[in-house]
């Protein structure tokens, strides 16, 4: 749906679609973790859906020429695995899906591809290719050369956020910002305490990138430390800006946006009684 101005009404998309309209290819299958993004003057829309063998396969339609086109109904790079969590995202001018899909060997593992009047092939972007570390969902912030994301992979052991920017176009790369590469966490040993939240990125108007991180200690407390770090070209390193939220309390989810030169953090951490509130 669509919020008008003035009035402040909801409408479908399309107008002319009557009640509440579904975008599943079957009513019949279960449709999760929706995504959307425009590229240029499209509305492209992108979510995880269980076909009839029962995988979760990763669907794409867009609205373009004032209809919903599929653009199709499975990206998954093997149909017979599942797939979910995906990110739609302006890769240049074209649209680009990323999403997290079992590798077949009980691990996730982080993919991508770039429609360019067809589906390029399917990227595996995951630091640990040979797949024996499970990728979380991924954060996106900025487009074209500025398309940022990063996100967690991890093991029975370890946990490692990366981040990582695309250079643009159907055929682009994905590099690190700092050489040589290495994990933005700084405990990267994990624990049944040191549970870590996926990151979240945001890209400034500069193109800067700042990422949360969220993360506990392998050695204790169990409490969870959320801090904002941010990207200097000029010192080819990331900067730590800090402990966002209060020392001994325990953060689950946080959210960021940047207006101009500054930074907005939303999240929860508990008080006293023990429950979780939200803290701007």
């Amino acid at each position: 749906k669509r919020l008008t101005h003035p009035g402040g009404q909801w409408q479908n998309i399309p107008v002319s679609v009557a009640g509440r309209s579904s975008l599943n290819l079957s009513a019949s299958y279960d449709a999760l973790n929706p995504s959307m993004a425009f590229v240029g003057s499209d509305l492209w829309a992108a979510w995880s859906e269980k076909n009839a063998a029962g995988r979760w396969q990763i669907v794409v339609k867009c609205f373009c020429s004032g209809t919903w086109q599929l653009m199709a109904t499975s990206i998954n790079a093997n149909p017979g695995r599942d797939a979910e969590a995906p990110m739609v995202a302006d890769a240049g001018g074209m649209p680009m899906v990323l999403w997290v899909e079992d590798n077949g060997t009980g691990n996730r593992q982080l993919r991508s591809r770039v429609w360019n009047g067809s589906w390029g092939s399917a990227q595996n972007l995951s630091i640990n290719n040979p797949g024996t570390m499970n990728a979380s969902p991924v954060s996106v912030a900025g487009s074209g050369n500025r398309l940022t994301i990063a996100w967690r992979e991890s093991t029975a052991n370890n946990q490692f956020v990366y981040v990582r920017r695309y250079s643009g176009g159907p055929s682009g790369t994905w590099s690190s910002f700092e050489s040589p590469a290495a994990p933005l966490n700084s405990d990267t040993g994990f624990t049944a305490s040191s549970w870590k939240g996926t990151p979240i990125v945001a890209v400034d108007a500069a193109g800067r990138p700042y990422v949360l991180v969220t993360e506990g200690y392998s050695a204790g407390p169990s409490s969870t430390n959320t801090r904002l770090m941010h990207f200097n070209p000029l010192l080819g390193t990331w900067v730590d800006d800090g402990q966002i939220n209060t020392p001994g309390k325990t953060v689950e989810d946080a959210s960021m946006a940047i207006y101009g030169s500054k930074v907005y953090i939303l999240h929860n951490e508990d008080n006293p009684s023990g429950t979780q509130n939200g803290n701007p």
